[in-house]
């Protein structure tokens, strides 16, 4: 209703982790059900909404929230999970890290520190993130130095920048 009224969209996400996905994917397997009954369900069992008095003190389980539940047999899930990107990290940084990078630079600001430095310095690299940096940072000229000088290395000959560069453009025009 809230959908078609107001435009409405609700998201739910649920994220489990160890036991309880184990236990998930056991429950999962053994009682037949969709998927999508049994996350709705979890989700009922997560959030509880009440109706309350004037008073704000809670009178009942809401029947608008039961109204809810009950209408998500339409629920649609989404499994798709994206690859971490360079794009998704910015977006990331902006939405939920940057607001605690700024204190923590102004922090070390005001008191003469340089601890968000010093952590970013000390912080290691997953392998997959030293991948993605590889990637995002070698050039198609470096690698085509780089393949032109591993064959020609074995043949020992040198390769001029004039003939990496006449390589780039026949790879990149032909």
């Amino acid at each position: 209703m809230a959908r078609q009224k107001y435009g409405i969209k609700n998201r739910y996400e649920i994220r489990l982790a160890d036991e309880k996905a184990y236990l998930f994917v056991e429950y999962l397997l053994s009682t037949g059900e969709t998927i999508e009954w049994i996350v709705k369900e979890l989700i009922d069992t997560a959030i509880k909404v009440y109706d309350c008095d004037s008073n704000g003190l809670r009178t009942h389980y809401s029947q608008n929230w039961r109204m809810v539940i009950e209408s998500m047999q339409e629920l649609r899930l989404t499994m798709k999970g994206e690859k971490p990107n360079y794009d998704n990290a910015l977006r990331w940084l902006s939405n939920y890290l940057a607001p605690t990078l700024k204190k923590i630079w102004i922090m070390d600001q005001t008191f003469g520190k340089n601890e968000l430095m010093s952590r970013i310095q000390q912080a290691e690299l997953k392998e997959k993130d030293q991948e993605e940096l590889a990637k995002l940072t070698t050039t198609i000229k470096e690698l085509l130095i780089q393949e032109e000088t591993q064959t020609t290395t074995s043949s020992s000959v040198t390769v001029t920048q004039e003939e990496v560069e006449q390589l780039l453009a026949q790879f990149l025009f032909n």
